[in-house]
């Protein structure tokens, strides 16, 4: 067998390996090795990068098992393979992180059998163009299977990776090497400028006196371009001969001319026949070294700084190839840009000093010139770039110096000079939003506290529905409704079906929150999200008795109602229950739920909400309604008042119904109403692009925003205006576009804008401050006003699936999950939990089930479907058109919860127990999970009244 042979059958894929990773083939062009399921799993550049690194070793791997890993670092394999899941994730951009993963592979294969034979990377190479050009040679069947199958390989490689941790796989993939002490000291040598500011903006972004500047670097890079420096008139060419021409000066002939006899010399002189070479041009403009003069006197203290150290650090950022070396200087000395400690950077950056201008400064930079090229940029206020010390000291620079200037008064106005041998000149003018600047706040600043502990270990209690999604995959449903909570880092959207997410700021995965929920039956129509202090109000409207609050056990003692003893909901009876008000209040410091009636449901309500008060209010068109004091419980007006000379909160709150509570729906309208005509505190008027807001006693001017120079609101559609602070968030859209702007009154000032899908909900947080939206792909974004398209918080979709198929076997207890072609098979072995996984469905026996007749969640029909749900042997396994499979005991008690997306699939038991794939947890898996998930199906299934029940007042999401 020759060589590309050899190479070409390395490459196949042996059938049964393949199969038992999915199905794996190479597709039809012989340029990427695909899944059955139609994904690919690496192209065919990707091999060749595998493999150039797999084959540098001696002992040459199998090629199933170089699939096998690309298989498990792509997809997350469980728990045993977490850490290179992750490692392959972090190091995403690496350059060479393909061969570095064919090293890694030799190195976790070393102790395998190799495969017999010398195979190189040339031939690889040549099989690889002769599959894609003529196809294989060999039939699929004649590969040879791998001397281990996929389970002990994999085996094998979870005992391997027991010898490394984290950040040593990370190491591999980015250096193609262990760890060293000598890689890392040749890192902290080879650090960059551009590097090291990344790092100050970071810091910057942490510090309530460098916030500001961070938060106007972006919007200074195109402001503060230099203009490119010429070519010297007298300065000679560089390089060899490039070029042979007729003309040129009598210095450069060709030496070969002067062999010629003097009378063809002269007659090809007069001919213009005589050859002369040309010099070759410099290939590169000439980079000077850039000089960074930091003003910190006694006119550039307050917002002026914050403008000019944002100057500071986007001159900084340049890259050096295209400017040349950079050198940072204050008015009171130099400073080390690449010190070991960034942290005295940023203190130099905020620091100050007294000095009148910074003059003497620029005079000791120019005289350290030595010759060199040198762009000189002085950072200060306009009144010192006037000085006459400056004037002075500016005109004695060195002639390869250019001498510019960085101006920027208290109003914002700054300006871009040059020094020219007459003077001043001006170069660039512009505007910084220096009130945008004083408004950042900074990441430790305490404007958005976490109250309590974290969600993610505390369960929810209260009037809460029974059954919970203690998953976070994403958005499992599209919102429609925010609500921000008052002095707390947390956000909440109701989507359909009353579903609500919790987001908090730290980047956590969204939390899916259980629904309002009393006498059997669940909130499911959400009319708005209020945001109080330390929480939310759900509001809406729900078929509920009037009765008072019971308290409800302590947790993991309540059981789901079952249909011996049934709880009817809303229509379920010849008399159905009236809808009430509902106002459900969230507080995120205790978790838990307090459901409020506020009366039968009445058309055009209108919700506020008055955190200084801690008061939510509800006020119908014709004028009915009620105020609700969070902390007493009290109303105000009282269906039965009594006297009292005691002014509540309610009635406070009561009073100020009229004009409404932040953030205002503004009504739009093309033309001002007449008087008494509308009843909103706030209208937003339209008039040919012009917008004016009705705000007594302190209206916004009539504004008119700028694009290009002209008003390109003209024709737009206005879909939605919010207004709250002084901040106001208009929705618009043409035959083109759809977008989200952000202005600030009083003037209009334009704080940003984004795309935005019409019709998708967006809101403010009361202050103004905040921002989230939903665009088109469901996904939430959480922002600053004063920074729209920079998102600190985000929610993706989950894209779950609503139409699970479902089969139960009670001895030995297994449930297979199956969504299109691919089968989830979880099952109970040696009382641990194993999991098998395949695309297509195969023949088996027929499992025992029937159809169950009730549900223990038959408080909602429409996301727990009866007829969807499977009854064998006391086992109750019920659909949730969210996405997950809930298994119960036949009394009602919840034992496990099970999630799938595809090929991915998690777990979870009562009591904080996960299992499965991070992306659904929203975190690791808890350790020994399968074993612990296991025992609790076990001991469920023998003695039912073991397990932990769960109920209105539980745990919906610790983990262990």
């Amino acid at each position: 067998m020759n060589t590309l042979d050899r190479a070409e059958q390395y490459l196949a894929i042996p059938p049964q390996y393949g199969a038992d990773l999915g199905g794996l083939w190479w597709s039809s062009r012989r340029d990427a090795i695909e899944r059955r399921d139609g994904a690919t799993l690496a192209v065919a550049d990707e091999i060749r990068a595998v493999l150039d690194g797999a084959l540098t070793p001696a002992t040459v791997p199998a090629f199933a098992f170089v699939l096998n890993v690309l298989f498990l670092m792509k997809s997350n394999g469980g728990t045993r393979f977490e850490s290179l899941h992750q490692a392959y994730a972090a190091t995403r951009g690496v350059a060479a992180r393909g061969r570095n993963v064919g090293l890694l592979i030799a190195r976790l294969c070393r102790a395998l059998p190799p495969v017999p034979g010398r195979i190189t990377m040339e031939d690889i190479s040549v099989a690889l163009r002769s599959l894609r050009l003529y196809g294989p040679h060999t039939r699929t069947e004649s590969a040879e299977e791998p001397p281990l199958t996929r389970v002990e390989f994999e085996q094998h490689l979870a005992d391997q990776l027991t010898h490394f941790d984290r950040a040593t796989l990370i190491h591999w993939l980015t250096h193609g090497c262990a760890p060293g002490a000598a890689g890392q000291q040749l890192t902290e040598r080879a650090e960059t400028l551009p590097g090291r500011v990344t790092q100050l903006l970071l810091l910057a972004r942490k510090r309530a006196r460098l916030v500001g500047a961070a938060s106007l670097v972006s919007a200074l890079d195109a402001a503060l371009t230099l203009p490119p420096r010429g070519r010297p008139p007298n300065a000679l060419p560089l390089g060899g001969y490039c070029d042979v021409t007729t003309r040129g000066d009598p210095e450069r002939l060709l030496p070969g001319q002067f062999a010629l006899d003097p009378d063809e010399f002269v007659r090809r002189f007069a001919a213009s026949e005589l050859l002369y070479f040309k010099r070759e041009e410099p290939h590169e403009a000439v980079r000077p070294e850039r000089i960074i003069l930091l003003d910190q006197g006694v006119r550039t203290w307050g917002s002026v700084r914050f403008a000019l150290a944002a100057a500071a650090l986007a001159l900084l950022r340049v890259d050096a190839k295209r400017s040349g070396p950079a050198r940072l200087f204050t008015t009171s000395g130099a400073v080390d840009l690449l010190h070991p400690n960034p942290a005295v950077v940023a203190d130099r950056l905020e620091a100050s000093d007294l000095t009148p201008n910074p003059g003497d400064a620029l005079e000791r930079l120019l005289q350290a010139g030595e010759g060199e090229p040198r762009d000189i940029i002085v950072l200060t206020h306009p009144r010192n770039w006037r000085e006459p010390n400056i004037t002075s000291a500016a005109a004695k620079h060195a002639a390869n110096d250019r001498l510019f200037a960085v101006t920027v008064d208290e109003t914002g106005r700054a300006e871009l000079s040059q020094w020219m041998p007459h003077g001043a000149r001006a170069l660039r003018s512009f505007r910084v939003d220096l009130v945008a600047a004083e408004a950042a706040r900074s990441d430790s600043d305490t404007p958005r506290p976490k109250l309590g502990p974290s969600p993610s270990t505390v369960g929810w209690s209260g009037e809460v529905e029974p059954v919970p999604f203690p998953f976070r995959p994403g958005v499992v449903s599209e919102p429609q409704h925010f609500g921000f909570a008052t002095h707390c880092s947390w956000l909440v959207a109701a989507g359909r079906d009353g579903v609500l997410h919790g987001f908090a700021f730290d980047g956590t995965p969204p939390e899916v929150l259980p629904r309002p929920y009393r006498s059997g039956v669940v909130l499911r129509h959400v009319d708005a999200v209020l945001g109080v202090t330390g929480g939310v109000v759900v509001c809406g409207r729900m078929a509920v008795l009037n009765v008072p609050t019971v308290s409800a056990p302590a947790p993991h003692a309540v059981t789901l109602h079952t249909s011996d003893s049934p709880v009817m909901a809303s229509g379920a009876s010849d008399d159905p229950l009236p809808e009430q008000l509902i106002a459900a209040h969230y507080d995120w410091a205790t978790r838990h739920v307090t459901l409020h009636v506020l009366g039968p449901v009445s058309s055009g309500a209108r919700w506020s909400a008055y955190p200084d008060l801690h008061s939510v209010t509800v006020r119908t068109s014709g004028g009915a309604g009620c105020a609700l004091d969070l902390s007493t419980h009290s109303l105000f007006p009282q269906p039965n008042p009594s006297p009292s000379t005691i002014v509540s909160r309610a009635r406070h709150a009561w009073d100020r119904v009229a004009k409404g509570a932040p953030p205002y729906e503004l009504p739009i309208l093309t033309k001002f109403p007449g008087e008494g005509v509308w009843d909103a505190p706030f209208v937003l008027h339209t008039n040919r692009g012009a917008l004016t807001i009705q705000q007594p006693p302190t209206p916004w001017q009539t504004i008119a925003p700028l694009r290009d120079g002209k008003v390109f609101l003209t024709g737009a559609q206005f879909n939605r205006a919010q207004l709250a602070g002084d901040v106001l968030a208009l929705s618009h859209s043409n035959a083109t576009e759809s977008n989200l702007l952000l202005l600030r009154g009083p003037d209009g000032a334009v704080l940003g804008e984004v795309q935005h899908p019409q019709g998708k909900p967006f809101a403010l947080s009361a202050d103004g401050m905040l921002l989230a939206r939903c665009d088109g792909a469901h996904t939430v974004t959480i922002t600053d006003t004063a920074a729209p398209a920079q998102p600190f918080a985000t929610g993706t979709h989950a894209a779950l699936h609503n139409g699970l198929q479902i089969e139960l076997n009670a001895a030995p207890f297994e449930l297979t999950i199956t969504i299109g072609g691919y089968q989830h098979r979880l099952r109970i072995e040696s009382g641990a939990l194993h999991y098998v996984s395949r695309w297509e469905v195969l023949e088996q026996a027929n499992p025992q089930k029937k159809p169950a007749y009730y549900s223990p969640a038959n408080y909602d029909t429409v996301r727990f479907p009866i007829r969807e749900s499977v009854l064998v042997d006391g086992w109750i396994a019920v659909v949730d058109r969210l996405g997950q499979v809930l298994l119960f005991r036949r009394e009602g008690t919840l034992v496990a919860a099970f999630v799938v997306r595809r090929e991915r699939v998690a777990a979870w038991v009562p009591g904080g127990v996960f299992w499965g794939d991070a992306r659904l947890i929203g975190g690791p898996a808890t350790p020994d999970a399968a074993e612990k998930i296991g025992r609790a199906i076990s001991e469920a299934g023998g003695t039912s009244g073991d397990t932990v029940p769960v109920g209105p007042a539980r745990d919906s999401g610790q983990r262990g």
